[in-house]
This record gives C-alpha cells, structure tokens and sequence, in this order.
C-alpha cells in the first residue's frame, strides 16, 4: 500500500503475517493471522524521544480520531502501558489440548509464560512453543543442522499440529512428509544434475 508522509512519523498499513507471533503496542493482545495492522515508523528528530512501533488498524484508527495532533498521538502510545494478556476459554482449551499432543511425543515438561507455552522433551535440546492465542507452533532444538534438518524440523511441528488438532476433533489435518519432500529434492537434483551432464 501507499506510504502516508506526516511530519514526525510514517505510517504502512498491512496484513500481519502469522508465522511470527508479536503483541499490539495499545491492546495488548498477540496480532491473529492476517489481521489489519499499522506499522509507525518515526521520523528525524522525533527518533530520539519515541520509538517505531505496530498496531493493529482498529486501535490506529481510534487513537487518529481521538489524538488529531501528532506529537500527542505519539506521546499517547509512548506514555501507554501495554495491558495484561486476557485469554478466552476456548484458548485455555487449547493450552490443555497442545499439552496433551506433545505429552504424547514425548515432551513431558512444560513450561508457560504470557500465552505461549513451552514443551520440553528430557535428556534432549527439543522444544516445542505453541502460541494460544495465535496457535504458532514452532519447534527449535540445539543441535548442527544438516542439509535436511529443516525438512524434519517441519516434520516435528506437523506431527504436532495434527496431534493437537485431532483432540480437539476441528478435521485439521497437514499431509506433509519429510521423507517424501526430501526424496522428491533428491530425485529433482539427480534430474537436473543428468541434464547439465548431457546424460
């Protein structure tokens, strides 16, 4: 979209995208998949009092109606103080069924931490994160990656993605296989490989 020029700051309104989890400066609340935001990039001098920040386009709609000049827009959002996470019912069900999915893999230690909830499996570096409000799911563990460790990282987040989905019985389901993607970049590669050889 069009950039909008404004004396102290530069606003960009856009879609989040949903892989990466982060909080709405005014609400408080994890931003969902897609959802309307607006990115504040500040501008000269007033980078040295205020900092660029993210809102969703509700509260940037409501804050632009209610604070017409812009350095006390500005000092509204610096002097706010982000609210708590409120979590619904249906998203504390989800935290006992994500729990459950991963127990089921192994991961029998848990922590949690304003709405994302980690699992650990013992004697290893693997964790699971799952996010209740957004329901990412991502998997790390400390070890070298490989040429494709990435496709069984995936693996991992999919077993546990359908594993959740299953108990909370929505017919979610991810089909993904990492032993058939990595076979199909091998076979792609010995392909393409015959072809540069002239063979």
């Amino acid at each position: 979209m069009e950039d909008i020029k404004i004396n102290h700051f530069v606003t960009r309104e856009h879609p989040w995208c949903g892989a990466v989890d982060r909080r709405d400066a005014w609400t408080g609340q994890y931003f969902k998949d897609k959802e309307p935001v607006v990115t504040i990039f500040i501008c000269g001098k007033a980078a040295k009092q205020y900092h660029n920040t993210v809102i969703s386009k509700e509260s940037f709609d409501m804050l632009s109606e209610k604070y017409t000049d812009e350095m006390e827009f500005l000092e509204a959002i610096k002097n706010h103080k982000m609210p708590s996470l409120k979590f619904s019912d249906e998203e504390l069900a989800r935290k006992e069924a994500f729990t459950k999915a991963a127990y089921d893999m192994g991961y029998i230690r848990t922590t949690y931490k304003a709405g994302i909830l980690k699992c650990y499996k013992p004697r290893t570096t693997c964790v699971l994160s799952f996010n209740i409000q957004t329901e990412n799911i991502q998997y790390d563990d400390k070890r070298k990656k490989g040429l494709f460790d990435g496709m069984f990282d995936k693996q991992v987040v999919t077993n546990a993605y359908n594993g959740y989905h299953k108990l909370l019985e929505d017919g979610k389901h991810d089909d993904y296989n990492a032993v058939n993607a990595m076979n199909r970049c091998i076979s792609t590669a010995i392909a393409e490989t015959e072809e540069i050889m002239g063979r």
